[in-house]
């Protein structure tokens, strides 16, 4: 039962991990896309 317990603790912090893992991943690309323009408008500008 202990062993039960655990696995399924295991599963949902695995879950958890994955959905922040991908919100990272979401959040730093459109920082980058966001850095990228900036930086685009400014080479125009110049």
């Amino acid at each position: 039962d202990r062993y039960t317990k655990s696995f399924s603790l295991n599963t949902v912090v695995k879950a958890k991990m994955e959905m922040i893992r991908e919100e990272i991943d979401r959040d730093l690309s459109n920082i980058k896309k966001n850095y990228l323009q900036k930086l685009s408008d400014t080479i125009d500008l110049l």
